[in-house]
């Protein structure tokens, strides 16, 4: 058990994991000596002259992780930065100097991005710890396979010309990550871990890339060319740096914020301002739409009723394919989710329009996003293959997505459902999904209760959107290793959100206690002692001025 004093709160761990925290950090500070994955500057000049438009912060980061030598190379991402195309700079680099790169991330959509910035061998994490945790066990027999690139190694994955490159490290659970670092520390690869702490963490125990961070450094890309109004840029920093009043009054001036009285007026608004940029998206779809929020129950209605007003205003087809419990439609836009990139080049989270279906052959066309526009025949295997181990269905709509669906996806318009729940964490990817224009939409009014009519509940004060947003961007989502959950905050390591929550915790700490007496009894004693010595002095001089004695 470890005590968060920030939090006020004890924490459960095991000693596995503290056993397995402790590895991590090892796997990584041990390495910092290496010269691991070095590259002449000769060869970092001629990448960096091959890429004329690298903002400063990219091109620093290209010379920091191709020239450090450390074993482990930590880089932080900020969202709109411009991230995997600078990763694509660097793998340009590494090449030249002699580096077979391999790259890895915890989606399959993040690896297609990753193949799209030139890195031909690419797999999921999973994927890759699988191969090499099978090397290990057969020592080394085998050829193994290298990822999607299609290549076979008779060696090992990793060796000591290997530059391994993890793309949203922040995902990946601590468990993986350590095992990641010490196949890499067995064999001499070099690691560059990719990320942001303060997006969205990894599912499971995490916290590792943060913790490295710490404890390593970091280069990082800090300049948003992302979002195009200025103020958008500024908010978001705000943030991220926890100057929550500022960055929710940014948003208030420029009426961002729309809060309703109920959730159904506020689906309506949102709804409304859909449909209106639903129909500037068709008009030119560089200004595409997407709704975002937190829980999935809203996700899913809100998607129904995104494909009902498509279908009100006739631009669905008739006929339905019905994939588990969703119905789908020709013109709806879709998301898959489940990974078949080696038999259909769809990963989960590839988004496309569907074109065509067959109801009875129990196939889907669907115009896949991106460039090009490829279409994919989606076949009978992939829609009604779903395991239990799988938590998506394999065919979605796409009109509206969770926050970690969110998490690399940029678009013209967001439209952000906001219910106080959410964490700073969670806006940080929220709020930096559109380029031109990002919408909150709150309820104001107390919530329905199921059982209100049976039970006498007391009457709910009305709630204020701009308050339930200060609520949410208040609340830290960031994982911390059980190491770092120290019983006495070290002030160096907590984040901004973390310092000011100490400090109110403190604050209420003093205004509980009971009053401080003690500068009362210094100046009574003062006082008391003061008294005594004017006791004193007065009678030291009584007797020279004794009362003369009356004569008779």
């Amino acid at each position: 058990m470890v005590a968060d004093r920030a939090l006020e709160e004890r924490r459960w761990t095991t000693p596995e994991l503290l056993a397995v925290e402790q590895r991590l950090v090892a796997a990584a500070v041990d390495r910092a000596g290496e010269r691991a994955g070095l590259v002449t500057p000769a060869a970092v000049r001629e990448a960096l002259a091959a890429h004329p438009t690298l903002g400063e912060d990219q091109a620093g980061m290209v010379r920091d992780a191709c020239l450090d030598g450390a074993g482990v190379h930590i880089v932080v991402g900020r969202p709109g930065t411009g991230k995997t195309y600078t990763l694509g700079v660097a793998r340009h680099a590494w090449q030249l100097g002699g580096y077979r790169v391999l790259a890895a991330a915890p989606t399959g959509i993040a690896t297609v991005s990753l193949e799209a910035e030139g890195f031909e061998e690419v797999a999921t994490v999973d994927r890759l710890l699988a191969e090499l945790d099978s090397y290990a066990s057969t020592a080394g027999g085998g050829g193994r396979d290298a990822g999607r690139g299609g290549h076979r190694r008779d060696g090992p994955l990793l060796d000591a010309r290997t530059v391994l490159v993890v793309d949203e490290a922040g995902m990946v659970g601590s468990r993986k990550l350590t095992s990641l670092l010490e196949h890499a520390q067995r064999d001499g690869a070099k690691v560059v871990l990719v990320g942001d702490d303060r997006q969205l963490a990894a599912i499971d125990a995490g916290g590792g890339f943060r913790a490295l961070r710490v404890r390593l450094g970091a280069s990082e890309l800090v300049e948003n060319r992302r979002q195009l109004h200025a103020w958008q840029r500024e908010a978001i920093e705000l943030v991220r740096q926890g100057e929550v009043d500022q960055a929710v009054e940014l948003y208030r001036a420029h009426d961002r914020v729309v809060a309703a009285e109920s959730k159904q007026e506020l689906a309506l608004a949102l709804l409304n301002d859909w449909w209106d940029a639903w129909k500037e998206a068709e008009r030119d779809p560089a200004q595409d739409v997407v709704v975002l929020a937190a829980r999935r129950d809203e996700v899913d209605r809100l998607n129904t009723y995104c494909q009902q007003v498509l279908d009100r205003h006739g631009r669905l087809g008739s006929e339905r394919l019905r994939v588990e419990d969703r119905e789908v439609a020709v013109g709806d836009r879709v998301v898959c989710g489940h990974n078949a990139i080696g038999q259909l080049g769809v990963a989960n989270g590839t988004r496309g329009i569907v074109t065509a279906l067959d109801a009875r052959a129990r196939t889907l066309t669907v115009r896949l996003d991106g460039p090009g526009g490829r279409e994919v025949a989606v076949p009978r295997w992939y829609l009604d293959g779903r395991t239990s181990a799988e938590h998506n269905r394999r065919v979605d709509l796409a009109y509206a997505t969770t926050g970690h669906r969110a998490q690399g996806l940029t678009k013209w318009r967001a439209l952000v459902r906001v219910t106080g729940a959410e964490d700073v964490n969670w806006f940080n990817v929220q709020l930096s999904r559109a380029r031109q224009d990002t919408r909150l939409y709150a309820v104001v009014g107390p919530e329905p209760h199921d059982a209100a009519g049976e039970l006498d509940l007391p009457e709910v004060e009305r709630g204020d959107a701009f308050a339930q947003i200060n609520r949410a961007l208040g609340k830290d989502g960031s994982q911390y290793l059980a190491l770092d959950t120290a019983s006495t905050p070290d002030p160096r390591h907590l984040s901004t959100w973390g310092l000011r929550a100490e400090r109110d915790r403190l604050a209420g700490r003093l205004a509980e206690a009971p009053r401080d007496r003690a500068c009362e009894l210094r100046r009574a004693t003062d006082r008391r002692q003061q008294a005594e010595a004017e006791l004193a002095a007065h009678r030291e001089q009584a007797p020279h001025h004794a009362a003369p004695r009356a004569r008779w």
